[in-house]
Parts: structure tokens; C-alpha cells; sequence
């Protein structure tokens, strides 16, 4: 009886202590997930807060000489910082190139795509720099915009507009915009080439994605064989009326086969930010010669929010 009630007593105990053991245990789980949750959640937080404080592009422009003047030489200087101040250093080429500069005029008469890499070139040091520089002309006296596009290092594309006023070989400038011409035929000639524009759907609207499409004709037959001009068949950039708004774009043949195309059907998804009318300036590569082309086109609907 005495080794039953001591055998029973060490069992009393053992279970009370196993208990306690097992609630220690219990609490301290708990206590180490709290904190491991604690832990999870506060570097989530910082990841957040790394991606929605991570340095984002300020783009500015000026030029070297000052006033600009027409038909004179003159350097475009493009700046990349970052939120900071400190040279925006991750720029990723896209198409074949760091940074892409589209310019036309008021009355759209006059259109200019190029890049800083074609007279200079790119090295880690002068991304580090965040400065880009390149030569340009302006053929006459007038209002111009300038567009600068270029890619991060995170796909991130980012494209700024700059105005730039350039006076007459007297230095004077002209006071009032000249409006620009409304041409709405979809077939135009274009250095010996036939060019037949299109789009889909037929009344295109703004915020949503539209198809445009290209087909090229020269002496009555069908080109096939255009050549790549920035790793694409052509190039597509497009101004409002009011030069505040621009959009580009790659067009590539329907099928996906190397280059030069073999598909005289070039084409293009796009989306318009607003409303209105767009002067669509594009460029193709055939033969060694650059053949440029532009078309009006109407755009419907609201705003982009």
C-alpha cells in the first residue's frame, strides 16, 4: 500500500510538473510565433515602404546655347536625377537604345527622332553621371516639343515633355501658334512609297487599347522586306494637338518571324491618355533610307483617370 501511494504521489507529480512543462512549452510557442509574426510583419512593412520610397527619375532638359536659334547647332543637355538630387544611374537600354528623343513642331510640319547613344558612348560612368548629351538642329523659328523616353532598370518606362521656343536668325521669335493642319485621308504618298493607315476599332477611344496598322506599298507592290530601325519594323510617336500629351510605340509584323519583315502589314498596340486629335508620326527602315510619314486621327471618349 505505502509503494502504491508513493508510486502514486511521484505520478501526482510528474503530471503536474509534465503540465506546467507542457504550458511553458505552450506559452513560449506562442510567445515565439507572436514575435516571429511581429518580425514577418515589420519587415514587410519596410519592404513596403523600400518600394513605394525607391528613388524615382526627375528628367529636365536645357540647352548649351541660349537663345536657340534656327538652323544653328546647338546641344541638348538631358539631366536624370533621382528624388535626392543624386544622378539617376538605372536606365536600361529599350530597343536597342538607352534613351529615345522624339521632336516635332507646332503646326507638326517637322518631326526628329533620335538618341544620345548614336554620338556618344554609353558607359556605366556616364549613366552614373546622369547626364546625356546630344547635338541638335531646328530647321526653323517656332514652338517645339521635345519628348524623352527611356526605360528603368525595373521596366519601368518614364517620358517626359519639354517645350522649347527657338527664335529666327534675328533672334526673334514668333508670338502666335500656328494651328495645325487637319488631314484626315488614310492613303498617302511618302518618298516613293504608297502608305496605307488604319485603325481598330474604326472610332478609337481614349484609355483603351487600340490597334494600329500600316501597309506599305512602293511602284504598286507590296514591301517586304523593311529592315529593323531600333529593333523594330517601325517606330510610332504621337502628339495632341495641343502638345500636351504624346504616345509611342514599336509596330512589328503580325507574325512573329526575325527580321527583315517579311509581312507588309505593320502594326501597333497603343493606348491615347485623352480625348482629341493626334498627329501619329512613324518611320520605317527599307533599302538603307529612313522613310518618314504621319497621320491624323480622332480619338473619343473621357480622360484617363
Amino acid at each position: 500500500m505505502k509503494t502504491a501511494k508513493k508510486l502514486s504521489n511521484i505520478y501526482h507529480q510528474f503530471k503536474v510538473r509534465l503540465v506546467g512543462s507542457l504550458f511553458i512549452v505552450t506559452v513560449s510557442i506562442m510567445i515565439f510565433f507572436f514575435a516571429f509574426s511581429i518580425l514577418v510583419a515589420t519587415f514587410t512593412e519596410e519592404e513596403k515602404i523600400t518600394v513605394l520610397n525607391r528613388p524615382k527619375p526627375h528628367v529636365s532638359a536645357e540647352f548649351a546655347k541660349q537663345p536657340i536659334v534656327a538652323r544653328a547647332l546647338t546641344e541638348l543637355i538631358i539631366k536624370v536625377k533621382d528624388e535626392n538630387g543624386k544622378p539617376f544611374n538605372r536606365i536600361a537600354p529599350s530597343y536597342g537604345k538607352y534613351m529615345h528623343i522624339f521632336v516635332t513642331n507646332e503646326d507638326f510640319t517637322m518631326y526628329g527622332h533620335d538618341h544620345p547613344d548614336d554620338y556618344q558612348k554609353f558607359t556605366q560612368d556616364l549613366i552614373d553621371n546622369g547626364e546625356l548629351r546630344m547635338p541638335i538642329l531646328f530647321p526653323k523659328a517656332g514652338v517645339y516639343s521635345l519628348a524623352v523616353k527611356f526605360l528603368t532598370n525595373r521596366n519601368e518606362q518614364v517620358i517626359k515633355l519639354f517645350a522649347a521656343t527657338v527664335a529666327d536668325e534675328e533672334g526673334e521669335f514668333e508670338a502666335l501658334r500656328t494651328p495645325p493642319k487637319k488631314d484626315t485621308r488614310s492613303t498617302k504618298n511618302f518618298n516613293d512609297y504608297l502608305i496605307t493607315f488604319s485603325a481598330e476599332p474604326g472610332k478609337m477611344k481614349a484609355c483603351q487599347t487600340a490597334r494600329l496598322e500600316y501597309f506599305i506599298e512602293r511602284r504598286g507592290r507590296a514591301v517586304t522586306d523593311i529592315e529593323p530601325l531600333d529593333s523594330a519594323a517601325l517606330t510610332i510617336a504621337a502628339w495632341s494637338d495641343d502638345l500636351n500629351h504624346f504616345i509611342s510605340a514599336p509596330a512589328m509584323p503580325d507574325e512573329t518571324i526575325p527580321m527583315p519583315s517579311t509581312n507588309p502589314i505593320l502594326a501597333a498596340s497603343v493606348v491615347f491618355p485623352k480625348p482629341g486629335n493626334y498627329q501619329i508620326f512613324s518611320e520605317f527602315k527599307h533599302r538603307g533610307q529612313i522613310v518618314p510619314a504621319v497621320f491624323s486621327a480622332d480619338v473619343d471618349g473621357e480622360p484617363c483617370q
